[in-house]
């Protein structure tokens, strides 16, 4: 199954699309409940939606860790300790007095476990309807070489469309923000990478089955004694900065396994056909930062060079080339298919919207100026899935504390500025946009937070054009 790739063709150079603010209210919102959702790519029409850890929620579990059996400390007791060098303070014992439970380490991992949730929206949807729906899920753990031992992974399945056996099966951490390696999803949603400093791995949804991509036991156990040695430290990366390709037939990544000297990195890409790793071309002595795949032959990558930001296309026809970016510090917002946006330093206000067309041109096809400084959300693509709309966040002018969208349609050049729902606003809440992703070409996800909350409790939204 294709990513998202781009459906229209722009015809306007060089224009500046002047905001015209049109009317949002509160009808265009729908609350999905007081959580932090984050999309997973599914490889069909069901929206997978992981809840994320907060702090409130690491709060209520720290709640149900403590030892309510004994007597905490009191602050006079917690100072005598902390400025006595010779206390021997226990491992159970927070910061503010309390005593968990002696077993709270393995309680503390169930505790997390119970939050974690995966779901899909309709489910999300029906349960508001108070329908009776239920998400399946299965959790596992692999294992992949580490330090010294192999690293543990706790992984979790996602069966939509049928459950298990009869639907689609999507892989994901069983925590998204505690995963013991660097991961990325296949845009089809059959494969979760893994990376580490020694290899990379993809993990098949349907049958559970970790496949080594990059790994060579040997060679990187030499290029870590020979770092040691010269260093005094390990600086081998065999892996880094993963990218699958849109429709999933290659994954690109940075690593140094032969640079790690002089402080330089190359860029790969593994073929899943072929089951070969090739190797991008690249500049001596540079950084590679990659960015997003163009199309399937042609990888975006941002290069740091003797003091500078460049933007690179790099072929795998063994090409590479400098495109003319605009500014001193180019900064890739987001890709999709040929649309790039970026800024020309990060948060600057002003974003061009362009189309690669081939050799080093960049085609400008808006340029927004946006308050006082954009804002960038990484793994959060501002285009629409069919390219033909962007969602820019930005610092409104002389509000430095909040967040506004501007939503550009690069076809009709209609511009739609969203702020935070006001009802919300009204009722005393301090509630600001933390960042927003697009669920179709007309529904974008929203993720809220309160300043008034002393948890800064997030929540999710649905906003419909």
């Amino acid at each position: 199954m294709k990513r998202r790739t781009l459906t229209f063709i722009c015809v306007a150079v060089s224009v500046l699309l002047l905001p015209a603010m049109i009317a949002v209210g509160d009808s265009n919102w729908t609350f999905l409940g007081d959580e932090y959702y984050r999309q997973i790519p599914s490889g069909n029409t069901s929206v997978i939606l992981a809840d994320r850890m907060q702090t409130s929620d690491y709060e209520s579990v720290r709640q149900k860790l403590i030892d309510t059996e004994k007597e905490s400390l009191t602050a006079e007791e917690m100072q005598r300790i902390s400025t006595n060098s010779n206390a021997v303070i226990p491992a159970n014992l927070t910061a503010d007095g309390y005593f968990l439970k002696e077993n709270w380490v393995e309680l503390r991992q169930e505790y997390v476990a119970e939050r974690l949730t995966v779901t899909t929206l309709s489910n999300v949807l029906n349960t508001q309807a108070k329908s009776q729906s239920q998400t399946l899920t299965e959790e596992f753990s692999v294992e992949i070489p580490g330090t010294t031992n192999g690293l543990p992974i706790s992984l979790r399945r996602v069966f939509t469309n049928g459950g298990e056996g009869k639907g689609t099966v999507t892989v994901l951490p069983a925590n998204l923000d505690d995963c013991a390696a660097d991961f990325h999803f296949s845009n089809d949603g059959e494969y979760l990478y893994l990376a580490t400093s020694h290899g990379l791995w993809a993990v098949e949804a349907k049958t559970k089955n970790v496949i080594p991509l990059s790994y060579d036991k040997m060679a990187y156990a030499t290029k870590v004694k020979e770092s040691i040695a010269k260093w005094n430290e390990n600086r081998v990366n065999w892996v880094s900065t993963i990218s699958p390709s849109p429709e999933s037939g290659k994954v690109a990544y940075v690593s140094n396994r032969n640079t790690w000297d002089i402080s330089s990195d190359e860029v790969f890409y593994y073929d899943l056909e072929s089951k070969k790793e090739y190797k991008f071309k690249s500049m001596e002595g540079a950084q590679y930062l990659i960015e997003d795949w163009i199309d399937e032959n042609t990888l975006l990558c941002t290069v740091l060079r003797d003091g500078k930001r460049e933007i690179v296309v790099l072929g795998t026809d063994g090409t590479e080339i400098l495109l003319n970016a605009k500014g001193e510090n180019p900064t890739v917002y987001a890709v999709e298919g040929s649309n790039i946006a970026y800024a020309e330093s990060l948060s600057s206000p002003t974003l061009h919207i362009v189309q690669y067309v081939g050799e080093s041109s960049l085609k400008e096809v808006t340029t927004q100026e946006l308050g006082e400084g954009t804002r960038l959300r990484r793994g959060v693509n501002g285009f629409s899935p069919s390219g033909s709309k962007y969602a820019a966040l930005y610092v409104p002018e002389n509000d430095p504390e909040n967040r506004n969208v501007r939503i550009v349609d690069l076809q009709s050049s209609e511009i739609r500025t969203v702020t935070s729902p006001t009802t919300l606003r009204t009722l005393g809440k301090e509630v600001y946009i933390l960042e927003c992703s697009w669920v179709d070409e007309n529904t974008l996800l929203f993720v809220t937070g309160d300043r008034s909350d002393p948890l800064n409790t997030l929540s999710s939204w649905l906003f419909e054009l």
